[in-house]
C-alpha cells in the first residue's frame, strides 16, 4: 500500500474510533502507527487533526448534500470516511478529486457496508460540483 493510502487508512480508523467512543488515546493512535514511516504518520495525523478541528464544518457540508438523510443517521464508516475525505478535498487542497474518490471509496467498500463505495462517491461528487 502506498504511504498516502495506509495514512488516509489510519486518518479514517482514528476518525471512526473517536465517532464510536467519543474519543481517541494517543496510545491508541501509537499502536495503529506503530509499524508506520514518519511520513505516514506525518499525513495521517495531519488529516486526522484537521478533520477533527472542523467537524461542525464538515458535517454541515455533508449535511448539505445528503437527500433525505442527516449525518447524524450514517453509519459510523461512512460518517467518518466522509468527514476526512471532504476535509481532504476541500481544506488540504493538495491531492487531486479523482485521487481523493479512488482512495476514500476503496476504503468504504473494504469497511463499510454493500453500499457503502457507491454512496460515499456520490457525496462526495456532489460536494466536489458545488465546492466552487
Amino acid at each position: 500500500m502506498r504511504p498516502e493510502s495506509r495514512a488516509r487508512e489510519r486518518a479514517f480508523l482514528c476518525a471512526y474510533a473517536v465517532d464510536m467512543k467519543g474519543s481517541i488515546s494517543p496510545d491508541i493512535i501509537k499502536e495503529l502507527q506503530k509499524d508506520d514511516s514518519e511520513e505516514v504518520k506525518s499525513f495521517s495525523d495531519m488529516l486526522f487533526t484537521g478533520m477533527s478541528s472542523r467537524i461542525p464544518q464538515i458535517d454541515n457540508i455533508i449535511g448539505r448534500h445528503l437527500k433525505n438523510w442527516t449525518v447524524e443517521r450514517l453509519s459510523s464508516v461512512d460518517r467518518s470516511l466522509l468527514r476526512v475525505a471532504v476535509y481532504e478535498m476541500l481544506y488540504y487542497k493538495k491531492t487531486p478529486p479523482k485521487v481523493i474518490f479512488d482512495e476514500y471509496v476503496e476504503l468504504a467498500k473494504r469497511y463499510g457496508d454493500t453500499d457503502s463505495g457507491s454512496f460515499v462517491n456520490a457525496v462526495l461528487d456532489a460536494i466536489y460540483k458545488d465546492k466552487d
